[in-house]
């Protein structure tokens, strides 16, 4: 958790960075290390959230792996964040990222049903559709710069809580005779 809300100003760089570690799923920097690169996962992926309300904002990764890979994948995951953080974003990975989101979003919001949920939201929030394409605005004017001074503002490796899921008991070979 974090100290952010949908409409302050690293909000969407923080979306853009978002993006290209986990969000674009294989087309990210998650995505080329942990299955492209290493094998570890057929799907991995980040969100990152920001309440219109609160201030209340998460980071989650998300990956399905072998048991037997949840130590190696864990420190994939803690490398390629301390990687982003250190080295930052590149001028092409941002306009990518900020052309894929943006495409992703007017796509979203093409079918009835999406677009009358959007509006539905905006509306309990006192917003309009100007709110929409005021985000839409500050994402195509980010910069790298701007990208990685908010994953550094909100985003602290040391601080990832990793939780794992699953049936991790062995259970031996059953006989047929």
């Amino acid at each position: 958790m974090f100290d952010c809300r949908d409409d302050d100003p690293d909000y969407v760089a923080l979306v853009i960075g978002n993006y290209i570690l986990g969000g674009g799923t294989l087309s990210s920097r998650l995505g080329n290390r942990i299955r492209q690169q290493d094998g570890l996962s057929y799907g991995v992926s980040s969100s990152v959230n920001a309440s219109a309300q609160d201030r209340r904002g998460s980071l989650m990764i998300t990956a399905i792996c072998n048991p037997q890979n949840m130590s190696h994948l864990a420190q994939d995951v803690q490398e390629e964040l301390e990687r982003l953080l250190r080295e930052g974003f590149t001028k092409d990975e941002v306009e990518k990222a900020k052309q894929g989101y943006l495409k992703a979003q007017k796509v979203g919001r093409s079918s009835d049903a999406a677009l009358a949920g959007v509006l539905t939201n905006l509306r309990h929030l006192d917003r309009t559709m100007a709110f929409e394409g005021e985000m839409d605005k500050k994402i195509e004017a980010l910069t790298p710069e701007q990208v990685g001074a908010a994953m550094k503002k909100f985003v602290d490796p040391k601080k990832l809580v990793i939780v794992q899921a699953g049936d991790f008991e062995t259970k031996p070979a059953s006989v047929v005779q």
